[in-house]
């Protein structure tokens, strides 16, 4: 392979896309454009989530750091990478930087700066406060206190513009794939001179609640289906309570609603995808497409993303695609998601090994080989969330016993097998090949390969610990909409 030079970057994140759904045995049905694009790219079918939730996932893909080197998690959300950040490094080669983000998570305000441009697509404009309903306040007196002090500010117009446009109008159609592929034709079109861009872009479907456009739930449900996912309660913290769980049938509609979402973010990267072939783009574009983590559909009892580190929520889908190339390589190593920060960096002209992120590797060194020496992949899960007391004060009863999951987790996978230690002093072990849904823990079976990735992961990493710290301020409009999307 010949070095490539500068060329510029697209970086994508499928919030929530498991690997097993994106890269599954119906892929040409749920994702066909990523199908296609990745017969034509590099696939890596062993590609694994540092972090099973946003927050940590992305700094690790930011920083090439492991969340136990970050620590951005639950119990401490003030991540903040200053100039070794993605971003940051390429902005100071001459690149141009821009975000375009569907999750309040993935924002400055928790750390995510260092972009020349950042476009908040939850918002209708970027002035004006990142407010959620203010409606939604239970006080009248709190109410009225708070929108007092908004339309006070001098941004008030479009604070109130912004309230509103949450309210009643960002998720009529969508989680905001559509005005995000708006917006992004709209940046590279206003682009001038011949600086390489750096567009990253976080889309939110398939993350809860699932509400794809009806047209695409018809390729994966019924009409009596459609009609009963209506009235599917998707309040995943409800279901792990036991305060209102699901069946089988509603989880049958419930996963096929996440492919529809999969299936209707695919046709909207389709159009980018047109458009920046159809402009020339493409020609000079590396392109990066990554779940930063998976999804429980009613998987091992659970919903959501958080409380483990199965495979649902770890293995996800990675492909790579370089410019004016035609790799149609598959790579089976293991990888980790931190490992993009020097392989994007590389493609910018950086060398790796000048870095601040060692243990991390470049995918796409020079020459036809791809992927990485590993032996393993680690994933870690440092504190709940939300919290277990969060969680409880929310319901009237709580049938369940969810103390089990006030725990730290950490995993190590090889593309054989699987390895989960907690806090709890729980073990579990997974044979991959034979047992890919993690149903069968042979800890006890096999304390040989236990012992070996337990060891190997101590070595590495020291002790796994229950990670405490002091809570982030979270903005009100903010707090109330990650509580929404039941982060909080």
């Amino acid at each position: 392979m010949a070095t490539m030079r500068r060329p510029n970057v697209l970086f994508v994140v499928l919030d929530t896309a498991r690997a097993a759904t994106v890269f599954g045995d119906d892929a040409e049905a749920v994702a066909p454009r990523l199908a296609e694009f990745a017969d034509s790219g590099i696939r890596f079918t062993n590609a694994t989530a540092n972090a099973p939730w946003t927050l940590p996932s992305h700094a690790s893909m930011f920083t090439g750091w492991r969340p136990s080197d970050h620590v951005a998690h639950a119990g401490r959300k003030d991540y903040d990478a200053g100039d070794h950040s993605l971003p940051a490094r390429l902005g100071r080669m001459g690149y141009r930087t821009a975000a375009f983000s569907n999750n309040p998570w993935i924002s400055p305000s928790f750390g995510f700066e260092g972009f020349e441009e950042f476009s908040p697509c939850w918002k209708l404009f970027l002035e004006g406060a990142d407010l959620a309903s203010i409606a939604k306040i239970e006080a009248r007196s709190d109410q009225l206190r708070e929108l007092a002090s908004e339309l006070l500010s001098p941004s008030a117009p479009k604070t109130v513009a912004n309230a509103l446009y949450m309210q009643f109008l960002r998720e009529t159609y969508d989680s905001g794939a559509r005005r995000t592929v708006r917006r992004m034709k709209t940046w590279f079109r206003s682009r001038e001179g011949d600086r390489p861009f750096f567009a990253f872009a976080n889309f939110m479907e398939p993350h809860l609640a699932y509400d794809p456009p009806e047209r695409f739930q018809r390729e994966f449900l019924t009409d009596d289906q459609i009609a009963r996912a209506e009235t599917i309660n998707q309040d995943a913290w409800a279901h792990i309570t036991g305060a209102d769980e699901r069946t089988d049938a509603e989880f049958e509609i419930l996963t096929g609603i996440y492919k529809a979402e999969i299936r209707y973010l695919d046709h909207r990267l389709g159009q980018l995808f047109d458009f920046l072939d159809e402009s020339g783009e493409l020609d000079d574009t590396a392109v990066v497409v990554v779940g930063d983590h998976g999804e429980n559909v009613g998987d091992h009892g659970l919903m959501d993303h958080q409380y483990c580190l199965y495979d649902t929520l770890v293995h996800v889908p990675l492909i790579v695609s370089l410019p004016s190339e035609d790799r149609r390589v598959t790579c089976e190593d293991a990888v980790e998601l931190r490992d993009l920060y020097p392989t994007v960096l590389s493609l910018a002209g950086i060398d790796p090994a000048a870095l601040d992120a060692p243990t991390s590797r470049n995918v796409l060194a020079d020459g036809e080989d791809v992927g990485s020496d590993r032996e393993f992949a680690v994933s870690e899960y440092l504190h709940p969330q939300p919290e277990i007391d969060a969680v409880r004060d929310r319901y009237d009863e709580v049938p369940n016993d969810i103390s089990t999951f006030d725990r730290a987790l950490r995993a190590v996978r090889t593309p054989a097998w699987k390895f989960i230690e907690g806090t709890d002093r729980t073990e579990e072990l997974y044979d991959l090949t034979a047992d890919p849904a993690e149903s069968r823990n042979l800890a006890a079976e096999r304390p040989d390969i236990a012992d070996r990735l337990r060891e190997r992961a101590r070595e590495e990493l020291g002790p796994l610990d229950y990670r405490a710290g002091g809570e982030t301020d979270i903005e009100a409009g903010t707090k109330r909409q990650l509580e929404e999307l039941g982060y909080l």
